[in-house]
């Protein structure tokens, strides 16, 4: 990833809820990439004080598809 591409994924200008993403026809991209899992309510014993924050979400899982 350039320095560019990394910079929007940690500080994306959309995000897609869940109900979003499970819709048909869906908005995530057929093709390989870049994915990131955003939370507002973290997980019960979930720490996250070190994961990146962004209106108000953290960035729990990142991968690759």
């Amino acid at each position: 990833m350039t320095s560019d591409e990394i910079a929007e994924f940690v500080s994306p200008v959309r995000m897609y809820s869940c109900e979003e993403v499970l819709a048909q026809p869906s908005p995530v991209p057929a093709q390989d990439g870049v994915y990131g899992w955003w939370f507002r309510t973290l997980p019960p014993l979930v720490v996250a004080d070190a994961c990146r924050l962004h209106q108000g979400l953290r960035l729990l899982y990142a991968g690759i598809s």
